[in-house]
């Protein structure tokens, strides 16, 4: 079997540096598996802590923020708006 330059070049890299394996809980892991699952987890995390800025508390919190700080009367929906545009950076 002929491979081409590119091909040869790789076979060698892996077979001189080996992706390192880690043990997590008594599993063998690879570096590549740990990263994925560590932005999963990070993910996870955003939509969560999104979800939750998201919520009546948070919202009300911005509408008496706007009443005692700025003097603006805002609804709920505006005050949801904008915590959704803080959010999202729209």
């Amino acid at each position: 079997m002929l491979l081409n330059w590119d091909q040869q070049a790789q076979r060698t890299v892996d077979a001189v540096h080996l992706e390192p394996e880690f043990d997590v809980l008594g599993h063998s892991h690879s570096l590549s598996v740990l990263r994925e699952h560590k932005r999963e987890a990070f993910v996870d995390g955003a939509r969560w802590q999104r979800g939750e800025f998201q919520g009546d508390e948070s919202v009300e919190r911005v509408r008496v923020f706007l009443h005692d700080t700025v003097g603006v009367n805002a609804d709920s929906e505006t005050a949801r708006r904008l915590v959704n545009a803080l959010l999202t950076g729209a």
